[in-house]
């Protein structure tokens, strides 16, 4: 089935063909008749100019309501709030200290920004969705935000986020390793001279690859990436 164009479609469509067919008929009128035709072909070309340089005709009045985040989310269990954010309380108020005083949350512009706590919940949230659950549409609707910004605010937070990443992702030093060597991976598995275990998991595609799509389905019938198990010892 052909999607329904919008009515801004169709208008500028209209227009276009408007203003080409005026500029054809021109070619064949005289010098006077040329120029009445030329100024209402300018009016339509106005007309054109502007409607391209709206994204809607009338922009839709969408219902927003920051309930949710003002007074249910902070009043959350630790094990409620860990479901919504999927991290923990601490660990969220430790990752928003690392980053709220980065760049992407401070550029001046007319409009100010948004609190990068509520940001970064925002991203926090749409990292654990997944499916129908991971729509803009509905998680805009659940923080009282539009779409766009749902987009906006998580590639804020993923620059800030990668910006730690020399610091975070770091390799343990001689001491950190015979520590881990020792009271955690032999204590709990009984392997020696071992640092550390990567396991097996298949990552999830939201969508299937353009090139060599169907290599990627897997027995869990989804789009994934698989990955492995690596010691390191």
């Amino acid at each position: 089935m052909m999607p329904i164009p919008s009515e801004r479609k169709r208008l500028i469509s209209d227009l276009e063909e408007w203003v080409v067919g005026r500029k054809l008929m021109k070619l064949n009128l005289d010098l006077a008749e040329a120029d009445e035709e030329e100024d209402r072909a300018d009016i339509a070309t106005v007309l054109l100019q502007l409607i391209c340089a709206t994204r809607y005709l009338q922009r839709p009045e969408v219902l927003k309501s920051t309930h949710f985040v003002q007074y249910v989310l902070p009043l959350l269990d630790d094990e409620r709030f860990e479901q919504e954010v999927r991290m923990s309380r601490d660990a969220f108020e430790r990752i928003l200290g690392r980053i709220s005083d980065h760049n992407v949350f401070h550029q001046h512009s007319k409009t100010p920004q948004a609190d990068p706590r509520l940001q970064l919940m925002i991203t926090a949230y749409c990292f654990g969705s997944s499916g129908s659950s991971a729509s803009l549409g509905k998680i805009g609707t659940r923080f009282g935000v539009s779409e766009g910004f749902v987009g906006l605010c998580t590639s804020r937070c993923i620059e800030a986020l990668l910006s730690l990443e020399t610091s975070e992702v770091t390799w343990s030093n001689k001491n950190e390793r015979t520590s881990i060597k020792q009271a955690r991976i032999l204590a709990d598995s009984g392997f020696p001279d071992c640092v550390g275990m990567l396991e097996g998991t298949l990552i999830p595609l939201e969508y299937k690859p353009k090139k060599d799509g169907e290599d990627y389905w897997s027995h869990k019938s989804r789009y994934g990436l698989r990955t492995w198990r690596v010691p390191a010892c």
